[in-house]
Parts: C-alpha cells; sequence; structure tokens
C-alpha cells in the first residue's frame, strides 16, 4: 500500500490536485487508470476503475465527511488529516466540524460586507456557493467570473484585430515590413492589456448588477463613473504606444486625432446602450442581500400606505430588474415584480443603489 500511495501522490503533483480527471495506478497493481469524480465544488466523491467502484467519499457543504482514498483527499480537494480532523486548506488549517479556520484570514476580499470581517469564518458562511482553494481567497460567482473572462478576452481580441487589420492596410506603403511587423511588432500590446483589464471589470460587474447582486463600494464606483474610466482609458491609449518594439513616442497630432475618435466611439455606444437597455429575471432575494432601506425611504413605509406592504407579499413572486440612471447621473436598479396586494392586482417597485441602498419602496395599483 506504502508503494501505491507513493506512485499516486508523485502523480497528483505533477497533474494538480484540483484539476486532475485521472490518476495512475502503481505498476505493482493492474496497469489501468482510477478515474476521479468530483461534484460542484470539486470534492473528490468518487475512484474508480476499470467500471469498479474501488472508493467513495462523502462530503456536506462544510466538509463533513470521509476522505478514503489512498493520498487523504476529499473535500474541495484538500489534504485531510484524520487523525486531527481538519482540512489542509495550504494557508491555513481548517476545521469542518466548526465550519471555522484554526487561524485568522490575513486578507478581507469585502470590507463593506459585514461577515467578511470574521476572519475565522470559511467563504463567508456560504459553503454551497463559494470554495476556499489556498485557505485565504474564497471563490466568486461562476457567471460574473464568466461575464468577465469572456469580456476581457472579447476586448482584448477586437482590439487586436483592428491593429492587425490596419497594419495590413500600411503595409502597402511599407514594403520594408514582415509578416512579424504586421502581427507582433506594430501592435500596441499597452492597449490591448489595459482594454482586457477594463473590459474584464465593466463585464463582471455589468454582469453582478443586472443580476440584482449588491455591489461593492469600488463597484459601485467603478460603474457609476464608467464615463470617466473610459475616457482615462482613452486618455492613456493615445499617448501611451507600448509595441513589440518597445516604446514609442506619440505625435501631438496622433493623439489629439485618437481622443477625437475615441470620444465619438464612446457617445455612440452610450446611446445604444441606452436605447436597449437589458432585463433579467433573477432570483428576487438576491436583489434584497446586504441592502438598507434609506431614512426616507423608512418614513414612507411608517406611513402605512401602499409603500408599507410586509415582505411576503412579494418575495416569492418572479421579477425583472433593469439598470437605469437616475437624475443625479448615478446608476440605480430598479425592480419590478406583478403581485396582488390588498384587494387590488399590481405591481412592487424597488429602486436601490448600486451598493445595496433602497431608495423606493411602492406598490403600484393597476
Amino acid at each position: 500500500m506504502r508503494v501505491r500511495r507513493t506512485i499516486l501522490l508523485l502523480f497528483f503533483l505533477l497533474s494538480g490536485f484540483y484539476g486532475n480527471a485521472w490518476a495512475a495506478s502503481s505498476p505493482t497493481y493492474p496497469k489501468q487508470p482510477y478515474i476521479i469524480g468530483r461534484d460542484h465544488l470539486g470534492s473528490i466523491n468518487v475512484l474508480s476503475t476499470g467500471g469498479s467502484l474501488q472508493s467513495g467519499g462523502n462530503f456536506d457543504a462544510w466538509g463533513n465527511g470521509s476522505a478514503s482514498f489512498y493520498i487523504n483527499r476529499g473535500f474541495c480537494g484538500h489534504e485531510h488529516l484524520p487523525d486531527f480532523g481538519l482540512i489542509n486548506m495550504n494557508a491555513r488549517l481548517y476545521d469542518p466540524v466548526l465550519g471555522r479556520f484554526l487561524s485568522p484570514d490575513p486578507y478581507i476580499q469585502a470590507p463593506d460586507f459585514p461577515s467578511n470581517f470574521n476572519r475565522y469564518a470559511y467563504c463567508l458562511n456560504n459553503p454551497l456557493k463559494y470554495n476556499d482553494r489556498t485557505g485565504e481567497l474564497f471563490g466568486i460567482d461562476d457567471a460574473v467570473l464568466i461575464a468577465a473572462v469572456l469580456t476581457s478576452v472579447g476586448s482584448m481580441a477586437i482590439d487586436y484585430a483592428i491593429q492587425v487589420l490596419s497594419n495590413i492596410k500600411d503595409a502597402n506603403s511599407h514594403p520594408e515590413w514582415t509578416s512579424k511587423d504586421i502581427w507582433v511588432n506594430n501592435i500596441d500590446w499597452f492597449d490591448i492589456g489595459l482594454s482586457g483589464v477594463i473590459g474584464a471589470l465593466s463585464g463582471g460587474y455589468a454582469t453582478a448588477v443586472k443580476s440584482g447582486v449588491t455591489l461593492s463600494k469600488f463597484g459601485a464606483a467603478f460603474l457609476n463613473n464608467i464615463y470617466l474610466v473610459e475616457l482615462g482609458e482613452l486618455i492613456a491609449t493615445s499617448a501611451i504606444d507600448v509595441t513589440g518594439s518597445g516604446t514609442q513616442k506619440v505625435p501631438i497630432e496622433q493623439f489629439v486625432l485618437r481622443v477625437t475618435i475615441g470620444l465619438l466611439t464612446m457617445e455612440a455606444s452610450q446611446y445604444i446602450s441606452t436605447k436597449f437597455s437589458e432585463q433579467v429575471s433573477p432570483e428576487n432575494r438576491i436583489f434584497f442581500d446586504n441592502t438598507e432601506y434609506s431614512e426616507s425611504a423608512q418614513q414612507k413605509m411608517a406611513r402605512g400606505n401602499n409603500h408599507s406592504f410586509p415582505e411576503s407579499a412579494y418575495f416569492d413572486l418572479s421579477g425583472n430588474i433593469s439598470v437605469q440612471r437616475g437624475r443625479d447621473g448615478g446608476l440605480y436598479q430598479h425592480l419590478v415584480i406583478p403581485g396582488y396586494y390588498n384587494g387590488s392586482s399590481g405591481q412592487f417597485e424597488f429602486i436601490k443603489t448600486l451598493d445595496g441602498t433602497i431608495t423606493h419602496r411602492f406598490f403600484r395599483p393597476l
């Protein structure tokens, strides 16, 4: 058994404890792969070979269970320490019975979210949604991450394609250019990199806010000032050229032309996005996570009219969320839920700031 465990451990170290799909068997045993099955959190719950179940594990959301595998790996792919009843999450040790780490988290990822200040807590006390690969930083919502990655890659790909096409056009006037000049040397990589970063942030935050999620202070400030962010990106990329041949000097007339074209493009994009705003239908409860009512909203609720309906009246219904710009220029999430209250059919309306303050709450009879 010691030989088998050693060889399996070596293979896992080469392929990754958290990403491998199979592990090789020991030469002293039948030469066939061991197939590893995982759940949505990455926990190893099946180890089989040749269609025959060799070992199995079962874990609850907090990691309680047993890792009966040769390498003592199980919950979220982490190493189990059965003699101590702990799980080694790399940076810190975790107790699945308590649902707490044995040492504090050195990072506070969401300083505006009170639960994150319990630095011994596991994944914001939400282990069905998040997992913790390093023992320091918990995972983020898959949809937001996918949107951020796709937007970033898309922004960089479009930027790169436009520059390549421009180089192909200009190559007729520069017969000395080689293929490398067109595809690499004359590409502004600073422009592409910055557009990828801004694209990731805007795509991720936009997906979150359209799903009704309350953003962090940084996320709310980012989206509320997206025009200034894009303007800053435009000025930076117009003034700085870092190509495959090094940093290039940008003439003032070229800088002015780039900024002018960029401003026109920004205005056109703003007009299009305003005309074609998207609505989504998420879980209504997400909209109300980490929120609070403004003072004016609380005063209206105390009057006992259509502002003061109970929460049970709308929580089990489905509605639509749109993102709108208010009179103050800031972005707001607007939730509309059709329903029935106080003898009338109508719709429940809520408006909240991106960082979670509900400023409007009203039942509108139809």
